[in-house]
């Protein structure tokens, strides 16, 4: 644990997260927030796999943003779907 701890003090330090959240992908991501959030929770109660539950977020979350006119990489899509999963867990 001190191990991830330590990482994680670097990682604040460093800024890599405000770097991350500047690029295109970052901006992206942030876009489509809600949405990732959303259907990560809806996910995270079911019973299928990690690999699953990534495969059917990055394609709900993709046409919810064709939906709302977004053309999205699939960078920004999974870096969304991270974030989600993070936020989500630490609810």
């Amino acid at each position: 644990m001190e191990f991830f701890a330590k990482i994680y003090q670097w990682v604040k330090r460093s800024g890599f997260f405000q770097r991350v959240a500047a690029t295109l992908a970052g901006k992206a991501a942030e876009s489509i927030k809600d949405i990732a959030v959303s259907v990560v929770s809806e996910l995270a109660s079911g019973n299928f796999t990690g690999e699953e539950k990534r495969r059917i977020a990055f394609s709900r979350i993709e046409a919810a943003a064709v939906r709302e006119g977004k053309e999205l990489g699939a960078s920004a899509i999974n870096l969304a779907i991270e974030m989600a999963v993070a936020l989500v867990k630490e609810a």
